[in-house]
């Protein structure tokens, strides 16, 4: 029988990962990091991504060397992907760094060609310069969190072997230019200290005085005196500028290159948790980036990480152009590290793993069926290649690993296979690793970072020392797991805590455990859930808490009240019901240029007609079907009433996902505010719970709009497949009926009628709207003449009425048909009681001190202008009311003075009206006296109607 580790390359019994799966840059300090940094080295995979972003950053940097600006790089890809080790076996095959024993980086990595060329030519290019490649690698300290200039130099600095504080590497670096260091240095370790100690406390440091006066005595009288000097000399900067970084970095690149600047690169590892979302981070990065690259004749390259790419993220957004070298690192690129370093099989053992997995086809596609990670045909061509792990159950892991967010360990996932293959090594070939293990290995980090709870994890460990106590622990933490999963929008794998799921992940032994797992899982859950340490529902399974076991108890108290409370539910339906359609539907209907609104009427009560599209919404749960269909017809064809009928659908299922979401929100609304870890988790599984039955609501809800019937009064049955396509074709019919003398208005011409009124133009005023005979002739004049009538009218009300039912003007229509008759002296106005023209007319945007008259002088031009009109009556109304005898008598006497037309002034005053009355039978001379010299005119509000 063959065992499991007999078929790998590597043997997990005895194959260990040094650096347990996670890459930090930076020079190794001691063995153990050498020995790190060896195998990080030997294990690296150079081929897809990973070898293609080495190559597109080293050609990059060759390229632009010598040029004045030296594009950066930014590598992206999740946690875990991979990202930091690219850029740590980057940082040292770009340095070459030696290893205490002699090798070198690029001797131990296994390198595809172009990686091998592209390093030969940066070595090329080192040798030109007069240097050799240099590196410095770290990521931004948090501690200098709004200091991105302190904390870039803080990773040079300590690269360089010195302190990686501005202020003592500013001393050292001054040291280094008198020649002082190294016998500095050598003085300060044979007292004993460490050097770089020594410098970061410069100021206090006696050792380090006594240095540097037995160098040079001459600095100063005593150590004391020396290090006030010093401490004035180099003080600790609190900010310092991007010029000053560069010309500090300078010193260092000429310090470590000899006097030149060498090929030099900088790592800068998790850039965007430094920036954080922070808009003015991004900006600091982006100007710093800028200035380095600029700064040294393209020899500096940087080179920054980040999880996001730089497109799609608002923020990163602000940086790309700075960084124009991307490499993007996907789950393939990882996949193919995992299986080349942890589960590559001994070649002569493939065919027969291949048969044995084949003999299993059944158990293995039977997995999670109907879930997104059900097995997949494309698994196939992997099954061996990840074996013992099967690829959905891996796919589950890193669901639940990437669910738990960045501290989640997906960085360990080599980690978390080499301990999943060590666990079936001495299992017979066939058995795979059941999707409980990453419980098991993972339980104290989910613990750390808050995901499981301690009393839930003693709880589920307790389980051991029960009968069938493994069962029972894989089972718990299988729960917990698969409840980790995200259940919204696209997100969601469709795996549930059923019992068939379930049973599928724990099958261990392809050939014997699927037919046994499917018959104790079941048993196994339903005494869990007697026993209260589960909960179950909906045929799912929940883990339970003290906390969780009140909260669960106060849920089904309210839910058991309200299921039996019919008002309720029928009020939380009809709520329900009323923001899906009101959600639902477009709030209008577009008539021309013209919007009707909808007005939505709930319940039993007829909606009123009024200048809105009636929409009268029913339900099945109020009234039938047939009688739906008989009110709807029997509103006569006239009505613009749109009818909308909601059937009953799923009755029971709304029924009784309402009351989980009326109980579960009653729950939370009455309940004080957990102050406990347990009592808070409870409170976020009420909230999941509700959330989950707003869910179900929703969706049920969906499926009633889908089937909803919309009907026209008297019958019609509009056009559309959705209930928003069917209510906008009906309204569309509705708004006929609802303003059946629109027509006039509806041309689309009225607009530049307005547009020439505006400008003065009183000829063919109408052609526009396709009239060009007289303008009181078109129908819309007319109508406007009628509502004017012989007794005037208030220039409101006429719009007002022709904005209503049962016309529905638009603006343009109303002020074009009113404007051209006054243009033709069909009519005249007044704003504001002083005379209007045409023009005033177009350009008011309401009619509310506008006045209208019926002019009857139109018909007798004449280019003699008359005097202020002394029969108009004040007030906020127009007027063609038929004149008193005296009056039409007097303007008769004018007109045959002055002329035909009446001028634009106001009316006069009161007093001499009244003359006027007084002298009806005098002469024509006195008469002309008592009207040639009127008094000074006041604003008039009406337009006289003369014979």
């Amino acid at each position: 029988m063959t065992l499991n580790h007999e078929l790998f390359t590597k043997d997990p019994l005895d194959y260990t990962i040094p650096n347990d799966g996670v890459s930090k840059v930076g020079r190794p300090d001691d063995e153990k990091q050498w020995d790190v940094l060896r195998y990080e080295l030997e294990s690296f995979v150079c081929d897809g991504e990973y070898a293609i972003g080495l190559q597109r950053i080293l050609s990059s940097f060759a390229t632009h060397v010598g040029e004045g600006d030296q594009p950066a790089a930014w590598v992206s890809g999740f946690y875990g992907s991979g990202k930091s080790h690219l850029v740590r076996v980057l940082e040292h095959l770009w340095a070459d760094t030696r290893f205490p024993d002699g090798a070198s980086a690029r001797g131990l990595a296994n390198l595809s060609v172009p990686v091998q060329d592209a390093l030969l030519e940066l070595k090329n290019v080192a040798a030109r310069a007069g240097g050799h490649p240099w590196a410095a690698a770290g990521s931004l300290d948090t501690a200098h969190v709004d200091q991105l200039n302190a904390a870039f130099l803080a990773v040079v600095l300590g690269a360089a072997g010195l302190p990686d504080k501005i202020a003592p590497a500013s001393l050292a670096l001054w040291l280094h230019d008198e020649g002082l260091y190294d016998e500095v240095v050598s003085r300060v370790q044979a007292a004993g200290k460490d050097p770089i100690v020594a410098l970061k406390t410069f100021h206090l440091s006696q050792e380090l005085a006594q240095a540097v006066l037995a160098v040079r005595p001459d600095l100063a009288e005593s150590p004391v005196g020396l290090r006030q000097a010093f401490k004035a000399q180099f003080p600790d900067l609190t900010h310092i500028s991007t010029g000053d970084s560069v010309e500090l970095l300078r010193r260092v690149l000429l310090r470590v290159g000899d006097g030149v600047v060498p090929p030099t690169l900088v790592v800068l590892d998790e850039v965007q948790q430094y920036v954080n979302d922070d808009a003015d981070r991004a900006m600091a990065v982006q100007h710093l980036v800028e200035a380095v690259s600029k700064g040294f004749g393209g020899r500096v390259l940087i080179v920054a990480t980040g999880q996001a790419e730089l497109v799609g993220n608002p923020t990163l957004e602000k940086i790309k152009d700075r960084f124009s070298v991307q490499v993007h690192l996907k789950n393939q690129d990882v996949d193919v590290v995992v299986r080349r370093v942890l589960l590559s099989k001994e070649p002569a053992r493939r065919g027969e793993l291949q048969s044995t997995l084949d003999r299993a086809q059944g158990e293995i596609r039977r997995h999670l069926s109907g879930s997104k990670l059900q097995h997949q045909s494309t698994d196939d061509e992997t099954l061996v290649d990840d074996y013992p792990l099967l690829p959905n159950r891996r796919r589950l892991w890193e669901d639940v690993l990437r669910q738990a967010g960045r501290t989640g360990q997906l960085r360990s996932q080599l980690r978390v296979v080499q301990e999943a293959n060590a666990k079936v090594a001495r299992r017979a070939e066939g058995t795979v690793v059941g999707a409980d293990f990453l419980f098991e290995f993972q339980q104290d980090a989910f613990n750390q970072t808050g995901r499981l709870l301690k009393e839930v994890q003693t709880l589920i460990n307790d389980q051991l020392t029960q009968p069938d106590g493994e069962l029972r622990f894989r089972l718990l933490g299988l729960v917990f797991l698969v409840n980790q999963l995200p259940r919204d929008g696209a997100n969601d794998r469709g795996v549930r805590t059923t019992q068939e799921h379930l049973a599928d992940l724990l099958v261990e032994d392809l050939a014997s455990d699927g037919a046994a797992m499917r018959q104790r899982v079941p048993v196994l859950l339903e005494t869990l859930a007697r026993e209260g340490v589960l909960q179950e529902r909906d045929h799912e399974y929940f883990l339970q808490t003290k906390a969780g076991q009140e909260w669960t108890q106060d849920f089904e108290r309210r839910r058991s009240s309200i299921a039996v409370d019919a008002v309720v539910v029928a009020t939380e339906r009809e709520k329900a019901l009323r923001e899906a359609v009101t959600k639902a539907l477009t709030p209008f209907v577009m008539q021309d240029k013209q919007r009707r609104n909808l007005a939505l009427q709930f319940g039993d009560v007829e909606p009123q007609i009024l200048d809105t599209i009636p929409v009268w919404v029913r339900s099945g749960w109020s009234v039938k079907p047939k009688q739906f269909r008989e009110l709807a017809r029997g509103a006569g064809q006239d009505s613009p009433l749109v009818f909308v009928h909601l059937p009953q659908v799923a009755s029971d299922e709304l029924k009784d996902a309402l009351a989980d979401q009326t109980a579960a929100q009653q729950v939370l609304d009455t309940r004080a505010a957990p102050t406990t870890d347990d009592g808070r988790e409870a409170r976020q599984a009420m909230v999941s719970r509700r959330d989950a039955a707003k869910r179900r609501v929703d969706r049920l809800v969906h499926d009633v709009l889908a089937q909803a019937t919309v009907e026209l009064a008297g019958g019609g049955i509009p056009q559309g497949t959705t209930l928003a396509d069917q209510v906008a074709s009906a309204a569309g019919r509705a708004v006929t009926r609802l303003y059946p003398q629109y027509e006039p208005a509806a041309h689309q011409g009225w607009a530049q009628v307005v547009a020439r009124l505006k400008q003065g133009s009183t000829e063919d005023v109408l052609r526009p709207v396709g009239h060009e005979g007289a303008v009181d002739q078109h129908d819309a004049t007319k109508l406007v003449l009628s509502l004017v009538g012989p007794s005037g009218a208030d220039g409101r009300k006429v719009e007002d009425a022709l904005a209503a039912r049962p016309y529905g003007w638009g603006g343009d229509a109303i002020k074009g048909a009113i404007g051209a008759l006054v243009a033709t002296d069909h009519l005249t106005a007044t704003i504001n009681g002083a005379p209007a023209t045409a023009k005033a007319v177009a350009t008011l945007t309401r009619f509310g001190a506008c006045i209208c008259g019926v002019s009857r002088w139109s018909s007798r031009p004449s280019t003699r202008s008359a005097p202020a009109s002394s029969c108009r009556h004040s007030g906020p109304w127009v007027s063609s009311r038929r004149p008193r005898r005296s009056r039409n008598r007097c303007v008769t006497r004018s007109r045959r003075w002055y002329g035909a037309q009446v001028p634009s002034p106001g009316t006069p005053r009161s007093r001499r009206l009244r003359c006027l009355r007084r002298s009806r039978h005098s002469r024509r001379a006195r008469a002309t006296r008592s009207c040639s010299t009127p008094s000074p005119p006041r604003p008039s509000s009406r337009t006289s109607r003369t014979r």
